[in-house]
């Protein structure tokens, strides 16, 4: 089976839009039921009372599954061993491609009311759902049937996932879980070329400023050319998970994209605040003095991307899995290369703010009217048993290569959130010689597999990693990339409020944010002075925007 939480986040975000705040209250008033009472004597992994057929939906991917001969998507060593143990029938209704096929099915089968008994949805779709009472309230069934592996799960985010989901202080279904610091912004340096030039690793913003000129001009590849550049970058520059600016944003207390609160406790639209207009004017600085790429404007992610593999550039902002791409091919072509990841604060002693993504994915939901919701949680309960607890009851634990996790009855991305800096901090204990005992281990079992694998590559060096560029990616990413991020001891997380959408946001917010991105890349180029960030933020409200935060702060009510 293949592990979840590994390189499932360079392609996270798949299915459909998800996620909210704990808001969208008031439009879902008098939708649903009392939470039933608690059950007692629930068993998470018992039979159901009687043999029930479950109609299901599923999507699938462009993958190799890598079944055997004989077994299909829907019909194979899992889904069988789910139905023996659920006493249950499943029948998959519809199965469709990933992505905009699943999602035109669903809208169809929600605008028909023909809807399977269990199925996966985005956000968006599950406050309709719940707004039309056509999904179950799993208040209680989760409360009754949720094992402690999937309770477990949903601690390790502080409880960030349930709280998304709650309408009225309900929960209306299974969400997949997002990962604590999984794209929070670090900057990647050339260490072997700091050293060259005795420089100070870049922690603030004046250290960033003066080793980035440094490295432009004083030759740090020693070929006597001045060939070496300042920041790459990409035309989205504060919405990418690499190759953007959002170290520089985030630092001076700047979150475009994100819904906030200000200083006064209200929320706002991030991309318009004060904050964000004074680190729109650090970085067109830097681009005036040449510290920034000067085509960055016109970069995609590939083309950014080149400036590091062919080491021209030895520094630039990205997330800590960044040693799978590109640095990989990085050290490939120049063995001599040492890289390291920093976190950059406005200063030494003030807060590093990590913005994360969003807590939740893709939701697992029950019809209403289907006779046992508890069902959609004991299908999950014995998935997680059977990937992180168990792997001895796994029928195809023998099998090399893996089969593909879309092969399970329901394909939802479940993992501790806290995941990535959990595995870091199990392998440098391993790396340091440490014996984890299983049996006394007081964090997630099933990651020690995982760490001591990892630390097994680490232990040979990072020359032989070099040599071996297909392996180094991984253990490199989760000891060099997630460091900084455990060592910051006074990190702030930031989490958008809300990531819905409202009724004029649905109309109008393709034109706001092509008003934006262009705004803002203007202001950065040179091409409109600072102020002009006010002309933005004038027509952004009247073109829509003062409607839709008025919208947004009533639903979070």
């Amino acid at each position: 089976m293949k592990k979840k939480g590994t390189i499932l986040l360079l392609s996270l975000m798949l299915l459909l839009t998800t996620a909210c705040s704990s808001g969208t209250k008031d439009s879902e008033k008098g939708k649903a039921e009392e939470t039933p009472a608690k059950v007692e004597n629930a068993d998470p992994f018992g039979p159901l009372p009687e043999k029930v057929t479950i109609n299901l939906s599923k999507s699938e991917g462009d993958i190799n599954l890598n079944l055997p001969s004989g077994d299909t998507i829907n019909d194979n060593a899992w889904t069988r061993m789910i139905e023996e143990k659920l006493q249950a029938d499943l029948n998959f209704v519809w199965t469709v491609k990933r992505g905009d096929p699943y999602t035109q099915k669903l809208k169809l089968a929600i605008a028909s009311n023909d809807l399977p008994d269990v199925f996966l949805v985005g956000f968006d779709e599950y406050l309709e759902l719940v707004k039309n009472d056509m999904i179950e309230d799993l208040t209680g069934v989760m409360d009754a049937y949720a094992s402690e592996g999937l309770k477990e799960m949903y601690t390790s985010d502080g409880g960030k996932a349930l709280e998304t989901m709650k309408v009225e202080d309900k929960i209306y279904g299974i969400p997949s879980m997002g990962t604590i610091d999984n794209n929070s912004p670090v900057v990647w340096v050339r260490q072997d070329w700091l050293d060259k030039l005795k420089l100070e690793a870049p922690t603030n913003m004046e250290q960033l400023k003066k080793v980035t000129k440094a490295f432009i001009e004083q030759d740090p590849d020693g070929n006597g050319q001045k060939d070496t550049t300042g920041l790459p970058g990409q035309s989205t520059f504060f919405k990418a998970d690499m190759f953007a600016f959002d170290g520089i944003f985030n630092q001076n207390q700047s979150f475009p994209g994100y819904w906030i609160k200000n200083q006064s406790g209200e929320i706002v639209y991030g991309s318009t605040t004060p904050e964000t207009k004074e680190a729109l004017g650090i970085l067109r600085d830097m681009y005036a003095e040449g510290l920034i790429h000067k085509e960055f404007g016109a970069m995609k992610y590939d083309q950014a991307s080149q400036l590091v593999v062919s080491n021209k550039a030895g520094i630039f902002f990205g997330s800590w899995w960044a040693g799978w791409s590109p640095l990989s091919d990085s050290v490939k072509n120049d063995p001599n290369a040492v890289w390291r990841a920093y976190t950059v604060k406005a200063s030494e002693e003030g807060p590093y703010y990590a913005k994360q993504e969003r807590p939740i994915g893709n939701i697992l939901v029950v019809k209403k009217g289907f006779a046992y919701p508890e069902a959609a949680v004991k299908i999950i309960n014995w998935q997680i048993k059977m990937q992180y607890e168990d792997k001895s009851i796994d029928p195809y634990k023998d099998l090399d290569p893996q089969v593909h996790d879309n092969a399970l009855p329901i394909d939802i991305q479940l993992w501790r959130a806290d995941e990535v800096l959990k595995l870091h901090e199990l392998v440098m204990k391993i790396a340091a010689g440490e014996t984890i005992d299983e049996a006394t281990y007081d964090g997630p079992k099933y990651l020690i597999e995982d760490a001591t694998k990892v630390a097994e590559q680490w232990m040979k060096g990072e020359d032989w990693l070099k040599q071996n560029a297909d392996k180094f990616g991984e253990p490199f990413s989760r000891v060099k990339g997630v460091e900084p991020l455990v060592a910051e001891k006074n990190i702030e997380r930031v989490y958008s409020e809300f990531y819905s959408k409202t009724k004029t946001m649905e109309r109008k917010w393709v034109n706001l944010t092509k008003l934006e991105e262009t705004a803002f890349m203007q202001i950065v180029l040179g091409n409109k002075p600072l102020d002009y960030f006010d002309e933005f933020v004038a027509e952004w409200n009247k073109q829509g925007g003062s409607q839709i935060t008025e919208e947004v702060r009533e639903q979070l009510k």
